[in-house]
């Protein structure tokens, strides 16, 4: 489920980039194109990561509790 709804907001700046070639805008620049890449990648590697982040310490502490488990601290 998480696959497909990151999929669908990966593909929101794409589908604006088409969205504005198909409207006949007349302020269309190649930097437009840049900020598109600069989303995807902005998506990508910041937000995704930041969500496995969560989610994986989330699922850390399931496990622990499943296993009846303490953390050790240095």
């Amino acid at each position: 489920m998480q696959k497909i709804l990151l999929s669908i907001i990966l593909c929101f700046p794409v589908i604006g980039i088409v969205a504005l070639l198909l409207s006949d805008a007349k302020e269309f620049t190649p930097i437009v194109i840049l900020v598109v890449i600069g989303q995807v990648l902005m998506i990508r590697y910041v937000f995704i990561e930041i969500a496995f982040k969560l989610l994986s310490k989330t699922s850390l502490n399931r496990l622990r509790d499943v296993l009846d488990f303490d953390w050790i601290k240095n």
